[in-house]
């Protein structure tokens, strides 16, 4: 290959979760859910009502839902999760759905969404108890810029991420910003372009 040819690059998501328990409590109600599909992903975050065995419990019904979910969109994955929390502590939860570009995003209740500086909307409610219908909101997101989803157990405003994969932002940012008496959860994706 001569020196001017330019290697195509290929874009693909980067993303990763990071959960950190109570102290002292060996389980949690915090959990993330990233689904890659054809043309995208969609990825979630959920943080149950309380801590340690009972909020780890309806955590793991999102999580299952989730997993098993043939829905997409944020509200109707967000209205399967109510459905399936029902008689549990319940919880709140973000859902976005990713694809080159643009995201889809809705949430309910005490967790937040952040893509390039801005706080993304979010709805009062807990899934499984009290239920509005959430409002999906459409945002750009170009190639690099990061989507970030934190439960309330981190004190994050949106200020810039630590340099990384997002692994290493994920992890770094419950580390430096997770609350010492809450579960603490943070999703990080973004679009990243790479060579073959």
């Amino acid at each position: 290959m001569g020196p001017n040819r330019e290697v195509p690059l290929s874009v693909e998501l980067d993303a990763a979760v990071h959960v950190r328990p109570y102290a002292g409590s060996p389980r949690g109600g915090d959990l993330g859910v990233i689904r890659a599909l054809d043309d995208g992903a969609l990825v979630a975050l959920v943080d149950a009502v309380g801590h340690g065995l009972t909020a780890y419990a309806a955590a793991q019904i999102a999580r299952l839902t989730l997993l098993a979910t043939q829905r997409d969109q944020p509200d109707e994955v967000l209205a399967e999760l109510h459905e399936a929390l029902k008689g549990s502590v319940g919880a709140a939860a973000a859902v976005a759905r990713l694809r080159r570009g643009h995201f889809s995003f809705a949430g309910i209740g005490n967790v937040a969404g952040w893509c390039a500086g801005q706080r993304l909307l979010v709805r009062d409610g807990v899934l499984g108890q009290r239920f509005r219908a959430p409002r999906v909101s459409e945002y750009e997101i170009v190639t690099g810029q990061w989507l970030i989803l934190n439960t309330d157990g981190v004190s994050y405003a949106g200020a810039a991420q630590p340099a990384g994969e997002a692994a290493t932002v994920a992890r770094a940012l419950v580390e430096r910003a997770g609350k010492a008496h809450d579960d603490a959860a943070v999703l990080a994706a973004r679009w990243v372009e790479r060579a073959p």
